[in-house]
Order: structure tokens, then C-alpha cells, then sequence
């Protein structure tokens, strides 16, 4: 009776220790999974804020730019006024150079692509792989098709051009194509079909590869593939890409300090405020979270 007792007592703390362990377990996994839903979604919106924070720096980058065009443009304009004598002449050289300023503008800003901002704002996009992975899934679907038709149209042309030149070919030797005229390859046929076949003997004695030498085929040499040895440029690559990239936060946060500290703007305020002083005492801060 006391054994059946304590067999039972013992039994039941085993089972009270198996629904504690698997209790923990439970509270463990769903803690892992709404911690993987968290990260899941802080990267979804750091992406997000990330193309988002670069649309804003491209507009802002374009805007300056043109600012300091028309800055640039003014003086020319007050100078053109004061000159009455040729004020015809300043007119058509004044239209002149809006049409060439126009096509500069059309093309990116010239040469410069935009000016300084443009510029710099392209030495920061090598420091944020994210966006540069994000740019390129971007290119228009429209390219894709038309490379793809150039493709087909080029492979087209190609098969008829190597069907025309096909049918003027006569297979010789080792079952290439040679071209001949067609009273060359009737001779061919009549020496083909005097010319005596090898008997076994003469095979054993000449052997395969002779023999395919004496009718003008070389024996096949199969080359081994060779390794080129890894030169320093091939090194350099795989050093720069053991290094890990930054984070997607640590991007964001850079974009983030560059719309800041060029242009003032915040972008989660959205302002774009007079300056330093004027974002420090009515922006929140850096992040999202402070806003």
C-alpha cells in the first residue's frame, strides 16, 4: 500500500514537471515568433523609409540645383537689361541660351548631372547597398520587353541567314560542312564511290588514327581545362566581400543625416525647416520612434 503510494505521488510530479516543461517551451516559441514579427517589420519599414528618404533627397537635390541656376542666370539678365543699344541682339542671345539651358536641364543638368547636390548624393548611394539592390529591381518593365524583342528579331535574322548559307554547303570530312561548286562535289561523289575501302589488315597496320589522317581527318586532341591562378583584383573582391555590409538601419539613419545636415529637412516631419537652429527647436529628433 505504501509502495502504490508513493509510485503514484511519484508519477504525479513527473507529470507536473512535464506540463511546466512544455509550458516554457510554448511561452519560449511564441516569444521567438513575435520577436521574428517585430524584426520582420521594423525592416519592412526601415526599406520603406529607406526608398522613401531617397525619393525626398532626389527632389531636394534637383531643387537646389535649379535655385543655383537661376541665381547663376540672374546677373546675366540685369546686365542684358541695362544695355540699350543692342537690346535686339541681347534678346536673341538670351532665347539661345534658354534653348541650350533647356536641353541641359532635359538631360540631367548637363555634364555635372545635376551639380554638386546631384553628386554628392551619388558618392552616398555607394555606402547604402540596400537601395542600390532596390534601384536595380526598379528598371521599367518596358526595357525588358524590348531588349528581349531586339533579342528575338536578332536570333531570327540570324537562323535565316544560316539556313541560306546551309543549303549551299556540302558535308565533307568528319561531317563538316564545306562549301564546293556543285561540279567539285559531283567529282567528289565518283572518287568517293571508286575509291576502295580499307581491309582489316591494313587497319591493324595503319590504325585508326593513321587512317583518319591519310583521308584528311586529324585525330581529336581533347585539351584539359586549366585554372587560371586568382590574380589581385580576384583576392580584392572576395576581401571587400567577406566584409559585412551595414545594417538596414545604419542606412536609413545616414540618409537620414544627410537630408539633415545639407538640407535641413526632416523626413518624418516632413519640413523642411530655415536651419540648424530652427530644426533643433522644433524637431523631435532623428528617428521615427522619437516622432
Amino acid at each position: 500500500m505504501v509502495r502504490q503510494t508513493s509510485r503514484r505521488e511519484a508519477q504525479q510530479v513527473h507529470e507536473e514537471q512535464e506540463r511546466v516543461k512544455r509550458a516554457r517551451l510554448a511561452e519560449e516559441s511564441q516569444q521567438r515568433y513575435h520577436a521574428a514579427t517585430r524584426a520582420g517589420y521594423a525592416s519592412r519599414q526601415a526599406a520603406r523609409h529607406l526608398r522613401g528618404a531617397w525619393r525626398v533627397a532626389e527632389q531636394l537635390a534637383e531643387q537646389q540645383h535649379q535655385q543655383q541656376h537661376q541665381q547663376e542666370r540672374q546677373p546675366q539678365r540685369n546686365e542684358d537689361q541695362d544695355v540699350q543699344q543692342h537690346q535686339h541682339r541681347h534678346q536673341q542671345r538670351d532665347h539661345r541660351q534658354e534653348q541650350v539651358q533647356r536641353v541641359d536641364l532635359a538631360h540631367g543638368g548637363g555634364g555635372n548631372r545635376g551639380g554638386p547636390a546631384t553628386a554628392a548624393l551619388h558618392v552616398l548611394l555607394e555606402r547604402l547597398p540596400t537601395l542600390q539592390m532596390m534601384l536595380q529591381q526598379e528598371i521599367p518593365q518596358q526595357e525588358m520587353h524590348a531588349s528581349a524583342g531586339r533579342r528575338t528579331d536578332v536570333k531570327t535574322a540570324a537562323e535565316v541567314e544560316i539556313a541560306d548559307t546551309t543549303s549551299a554547303l556540302e558535308p565533307g570530312c568528319c561531317g563538316t560542312a564545306v562549301a564546293k561548286p556543285r561540279q567539285a562535289c559531283s567529282v567528289d561523289r565518283a572518287l568517293m564511290d571508286t575509291e576502295p575501302e580499307p581491309s582489316p589488315a591494313d587497319m591493324s597496320a595503319t590504325g585508326p588514327a593513321t587512317y583518319g589522317q591519310v583521308n584528311g581527318c586529324a585525330p581529336r586532341v581533347v585539351a584539359e581545362p586549366t585554372q587560371p591562378p586568382a590574380t589581385t583584383d580576384e583576392k580584392a573582391e572576395e576581401a571587400e566581400a567577406a566584409v559585412e555590409p551595414p545594417s538596414l538601419g545604419a542606412q536609413l539613419e545616414l540618409l537620414l543625416l544627410h537630408l539633415r545636415q545639407v538640407h535641413c529637412y526632416c523626413y518624418f516631419c516632413g519640413t523642411a525647416y530655415d536651419g540648424p537652429d530652427d530644426m533643433a527647436s522644433h524637431c523631435p529628433g532623428l528617428t521615427e520612434e522619437e516622432h
